[in-house]
């Protein structure tokens, strides 16, 4: 192993806006327990004993060209550090391949960094395909290309020509101890007796599918409530209420349009007995992934990417993609008992384990960092 400095550092933009940071230190936990002496640049202190961390990445309010620029000043920022610590192997979350994100993997070859890049959108929501620099950092020559499933490594090969230096890795699982100590929540989010709590939780896009979710929720029988949380991204707040409206679940929708910090989200899981993911779009969901480590039940559209860890009935529940009325037949089965909940958490919790769990990627990731 390379003694010179830190091994690996991971370098995460995003963080702890969108939950990136119990990514971050459920690897670096896997790492360090191989023998790594990973450290993390990003927006968050890690709480482990194991890992160091400096926070970078800043100024994230504002107009969309001043957190641009202070993304391309906490790129600077992680490029220098590595210099000065003698940084000889790196880890860069791609998200959406940026200007910012694409400077960050050329000024890596130019430092002599050997660089793992995880690719987590190969064209992201809502856009035809991929852009100038996002195809240029793609196609990149980098020490690794990671994905987490079948779907993006398709698409990726599409877009380099090749599966060469590209390696599937699960996304990790988030242990018990990764979760933080949750909140109380406010007397309006607990429910009245045992009515069954539903959960939509993230960034609300388009390709998402919350209209689909509302419009199912309006031919159910059993009583039940839907909980949004989550910042409105691409969705107009004003027409997602009339949808409400339109479709007479207003007295049963509860919207928290606005950033939930991990303490509350914890809370939220925890409070909900199943998560709805009815997305039209999409690579691998974190939010999936969170809800079966909680051992959730996971009521989830058939995405391919979602069909690689779901195998409906067993660890999960899938519908048809886009069919509003296939969602309302399988929430009504699952309210009305048709499916053991407690079985399907409990599958689910072993999938994370089994499939996604520290031994299995952290070994994955071993060989990726291997020289």
């Amino acid at each position: 192993m390379d003694s010179q400095g830190p091994h690996p550092v991971i370098i995460d933009h995003v963080g702890a806006r969108a939950g990136m940071d119990r990514y971050d230190e459920a690897l670096g936990e896997c790492l360090a327990g191989l023998g790594f002496r990973p450290a993390i640049l990003s927006n968050f202190r890690a709480v482990h004993a194991d890992l160091s961390s400096q926070v970078l990445f800043r100024n994230r309010n504002g107009s969309p060209i001043a957190r641009y620029v202070a993304t391309l000043a906490g790129m600077a920022s992680a490029l220098a550090w590595c210099k000065r610590h003698r940084v000889r192997m790196a880890i860069l979350h791609l998200f959406k391949g940026s200007l910012a994100e694409y400077l960050c993997i050329r000024c890596s070859a130019w430092l002599g960094i050997r660089l793992v890049v995880i690719v987590h959108e190969v064209s992201p929501t809502g856009e035809k395909g991929p852009l100038p620099f996002r195809v240029a950092a793609l196609r990149s020559r980098v020490h690794a290309l990671v994905v987490h499933n079948r779907q993006t490594l398709d698409e990726l090969v599409a877009v380099r020509g090749s599966e060469k230096d590209i390696r599937v890795v699960p996304h990790i699982g988030y242990p018990a101890s990764a979760t933080s100590k949750a909140i109380a929540l406010p007397h309006s989010l607990v429910p009245e007796s045992a009515l069954p709590t539903l959960l939509f939780f993230g960034q609300v896009k388009r390709s998402k599918g919350l209209d689909i979710l509302l419009k199912a929720m309006a031919h159910l029988v059993s009583p039940c409530r839907l909980v949004v949380a989550g910042r409105f991204r691409d969705v107009n707040a004003a027409g997602f209420r009339h949808l409400v409206h339109s479709t007479g679940t207003a007295d049963r929708v509860i919207v928290l349009d606005r950033f939930i910090a991990d303490r509350e989200r914890d809370a939220l899981m925890g409070m909900a007995q199943a998560v709805v993911l009815p997305y039209t779009r999409g690579y691998q969901s974190g939010v999936m992934i969170a809800a079966m480590s909680h051992g959730k039940v996971v009521i989830a559209s058939d995405l391919d990417s979602h069909r690689e860890v779901i195998s409906h009935g067993d660890n999960g529940l899938l519908f048809r993609s886009g069919d509003s009325n296939a969602l309302a037949g399988l929430l009504n089965a699952y309210l009305e008992g048709t499916y053991d909940a407690g079985r399907i958490g409990h599958m689910a919790q072993r999938t994370m384990a089994e499939q996604n769990g520290c031994k299995v990627v952290g070994r994955l990731f071993s060989s990726v960092l291997a020289p």
